[in-house]
């Protein structure tokens, strides 16, 4: 067989678009995740050397990397230099890392909302593969700032470059298998939960491997070793790639903001914002919560988010896959009360183990709640909007966006006011009040050719032709 034919092969086959979608929202959500373990003891070290220029503080990960350096206090400071830094001073300095962080974390999701409503544009422009390839290329771009970074204004502009590499690489991925899979209901929610699984398993283990990478090879080592991820995942898009599409000529700006017109779709977006906030609060403010309460390790600081990314893989294929069978919206339902509580419980853990219970439940309903909207997205389109499966991947991106938005921008506020406890419990409570939404979902566990047979299903997908260009594909 020759190289052109086995490219061929390679990219009509289904299973092969499904791998590269997964890794792409992999190494997107890798990359969105690494920096958690590591820009705390960055900022805080800042912080802390700005206002005590003599205590001998060498700070973790330096850019020579040159092996495990020392925490603050270890050996190389004395009793009195240590009393330097009195309770109110470190005080100062994590209120301010709070605000850092709350604000350096908000600004990627603020700027994928704002794209977003572009993301079904591009798809109808351009088709799904042509975003992805580009989507890749601002990630590496984003890698290499992070790399060279030394202040907290070109972290920043990292992170705002991330945010407009997202958007094209999500949307693009998951329209994409949305399109290929729109013959089977009941496959395309199976696909769309492992490709999501993506997310939840660069969650996994980016903080661990950030941390650890980190602490021993310095700051810009996982930077390195993700761009050179990416530039691999690039040329499998790049072989992969369908030239053969052609451009829409008349692709609609406002295709997303008229989705948003649609009530079902509104409330499916309330849901899935509510449970992302969890995600939000608890990855600005966690680590510095355990920092003051815990004496946490600096590798706690990554591991600790393990369980959760875990459950996700779990909730988003396997409790996915069962959702189409039981109900999604009883699922979603019963999913978004137990994530509440999940939450609520969090403050009352007093050791790193037995947070990990708390956090591993919440994960297991995310997952759930992750992959069941994205699918009752996809059906929602298909039944109301003519199939615009990119608009659909865009709402499931914009969805869990605002939660991250919203919750890092309100964790430095809340945690200031309120404290870090009250303000899990207080998502809690919203969260178990809002389940009852849920009850207007309750027509969206088919698609319209779910029940038809096989002539009758292609008839309908014929008459629901995709606004993009896909639909032009052999």
């Amino acid at each position: 067989m020759s190289v052109i034919a086995a490219l061929r092969n390679a990219r009509e086959s289904r299973v092969t678009l499904v791998v590269v979608v997964t890794a792409a929202l992999f190494l997107d959500e890798f990359l969105l995740t690494v920096v958690v373990p590591i820009l705390p003891v960055i900022f805080l070290d800042e912080c802390l050397r700005y206002n005590n220029p003599t205590v001998g503080y060498i700070p973790l990960g330096n850019v020579t990397g040159a092996g495990p350096l020392m925490a603050y206090g270890e050996e190389r400071a004395t009793d009195n230099e240590t009393n330097a830094l009195d309770d109110h001073v470190y005080t100062e300095c994590e209120r301010t890392v709070n605000t850092q962080l709350g604000v350096f974390l908000g600004s990627q999701f603020a700027v994928r909302v704002v794209i977003s409503f572009f993301g079904n544009y591009m798809c109808e422009k351009f088709g799904y593969h042509l975003p992805m390839l580009v989507g890749c290329s601002l990630l590496i771009i984003t890698t290499v700032v992070y790399a060279i970074a030394e202040s907290y204004a070109v972290y920043m502009v990292g992170r705002m470059i991330h945010g407009l590499a997202a958007i094209p690489n999500d949307v693009g991925g998951l329209g994409l298998l949305a399109y290929r899979f729109r013959d089977n209901d009941e496959r395309r929610g199976f696909v769309l939960g492992i490709a999501l699984s993506g997310f939840a398993f660069g969650t996994m283990v980016s903080p661990p491997f950030g941390g650890v990478v980190f602490f021993y090879l310095g700051r810009a080592a996982p930077f390195i070793f993700i761009a050179g991820f990416l530039v691999l995942l690039a040329l499998a898009e790049i072989a992969i790639y369908d030239h053969g599409t052609a451009t829409q000529e008349k692709a609609d700006v406002m295709a997303t903001a008229k989705l948003l017109l649609d009530p079902l779709i509104l409330v499916t977006i309330v849901v899935t914002v509510t449970a992302s906030l969890g995600f939000g609060l608890l990855e600005s403010s966690l680590p510095i919560w355990m920092l003051g309460t815990m004496d946490a390790e600096e590798w706690q600081l990554g591991v600790v988010f393990l369980p959760m990314s875990l459950t996700v893989i779990v909730g988003n294929v396997v409790l996915g896959y069962f959702a189409y069978k039981i109900g999604r919206w009883l699922c979603v339902a019963i999913a978004l009360i137990v994530d509440g509580i999940s939450v609520a419980m969090i403050p009352f853990a007093g050791s790193f183990l037995v947070l990990s219970v708390p956090m591993a439940t919440f994960g297991l309903f995310f997952g759930l709640i992750d992959s069941t909207a994205c699918s009752i997205f996809n059906v929602l389109v298909e039944k109301r909007h003519r199939a615009a499966y990119g608009g659909a991947a865009t709402l499931s991106i914009v969805s869990f966006s605002i939660g991250f938005v919203i919750g890092p921008s309100l964790s430095a506020f809340l945690v200031n006011i309120i404290g870090f406890p009250w303000m899990l419990r207080g998502l809690g409570i919203v969260a178990v009040l809002l389940s009852p939404l849920c009850l207007f979902l309750r027509n969206t566990d088919r698609a319209p050719s779910s029940e038809t047979n096989e002539d009758e299903r292609m008839l309908i997908l014929q008459s629901h032709k995709p606004e993009t260009v896909a639909c032009r594909q052999t």
